[in-house]
């Protein structure tokens, strides 16, 4: 399999490929996460406590406005980048590839969910400072009691669940009908080369590798290890962390920060892939440490979060909100502000690289 075949219509695909399609297209999520989140929020914190008075208030409007804004881009486009393949499965089933309409249908739900979301958050946040964010024919009016808000929830629900079953519904139907063992009109039925083992295809750093199978198995092996990890380790590392906690063997805060650390730090399982790519464009395997100086300024970021979950944690009923909102104050000091520029300089270097790693 290769990258940019990800984006043709023309021709048949089999399940096993079309399944490996969709496993790459599901790389871009975690990975395209991570360098917004490393990019956008030291950027808003610079730009809040240089820009602005309040630079606690602004710092977490932008923030959460941002974050809502980059996931309903992310998942709105994502599903749209699925038509060709599945266009090509459908053709592998002797159907039209119109049936990959209902695609279009799952783009529009982020688009629609998190759209409204924003507009809520902004919405609430005008009822709560008096500041007009929003012009009058975006703003939605907010139920005064809590029935209200139950019955329109309530009354959504149904659409939402119908919803979700007709796409559970298609999503089987096309992974497991099978392809026509036979020409039809879209082609011959698709060849599938054999593929190598596990090890082969994305953990030795001996062989060449072309530039479309390493950003395509980049992105498979980025979207099993982003997926598959934070699951593991909920079940694995974080219990036992909780544990050694509450035995007070730990620090409070030490099982989030291990979580945290662990489920950031999974781009590294490309170190292989990275370290061949660069042996074959004829540089030095140690051009892969700059490739993942993103990954540098993360243990420090994740203190604070890790010790704001532990506080929240710390006791039988939790931290109160008076000892919770100071560790939310943002401020323009020497610390914060060097490893928000520390952050910024790593990731823009490790976009350098990555863009290296790319080039013919």
């Amino acid at each position: 399999m290769h990258f940019f075949s990800l984006f043709t219509c023309a021709g048949r695909l089999s399940r096993r490929d079309y399944a490996l399609t969709v496993g790459a297209l599901l790389g871009f999520p975690p990975l395209l996460t991570l360098f917004a989140q490393l990019l956008f929020t030291p950027f808003i914190y610079l730009f809040s406590t240089i820009f602005f008075r309040e630079s606690t208030i602004a710092f977490w409007v932008l923030l959460i406005c941002c974050a809502l804004l980059f996931i309903t881009i992310l998942y709105t486009v994502l599903p749209l980048f699925a038509i060709p393949a599945t266009v090509r499965r459908l053709h592998d089933m002797s159907h039209s590839g119109v049936f990959a309409a209902p695609l279009v249908l799952l783009a529009l739900l982020p688009l629609t969910f998190f759209s409204s979301l924003l507009l809520l958050f902004l919405t609430a946040i005008e009822h709560l400072t008096g500041a007009a964010l929003l012009p009058s024919f975006l703003q939605i009016p907010l139920p005064q009691d809590y029935d209200t808000l139950g019955i329109l929830l309530v009354a959504i629900l149904p659409v939402l669940l119908a919803l979700g079953l007709f796409l559970v519904c298609y999503t089987a139907w096309i992974f497991f009908e099978k392809g026509l063992p036979t020409e039809n009109a879209y082609g011959a039925p698709p060849v599938q080369e054999p593929l190598p083992s596990v090890y082969t295809m994305f953990f030795t750093t001996q062989g060449a590798i072309t530039r479309d199978d390493f950003l395509f198995r980049s992105l498979l092996l980025l979207a099993v290890t982003g997926t598959l990890l934070p699951t593991a380790l909920q079940f694995t590392l974080l219990p036992l962390a909780s544990i050694l906690v509450m035995a007070e063997l730990a620090p409070p805060g030490m099982d989030f920060y291990a979580f945290l650390l662990i489920t950031s730090l999974y781009p590294l399982a490309a170190v292989p892939l990275v370290v061949r790519r660069l042996k074959t464009i004829g540089a030095r395997a140690v051009e892969a440490v700059p490739a993942f100086a993103m990954l540098l300024p993360i243990p420090i970021i994740i203190l604070p979060i890790a010790k704001f979950f532990g506080l929240m944690d710390g006791t039988d009923e939790g931290a109160t909100f008076d000892e919770l909102l100071p560790m939310l104050e943002i401020a323009a000091d020497d610390m914060s502000i060097t490893c928000a520029a520390l952050c910024l300089l790593c990731t823009f270097i490790s976009i350098a690289y990555i863009m290296r790693l790319l080039q013919k």
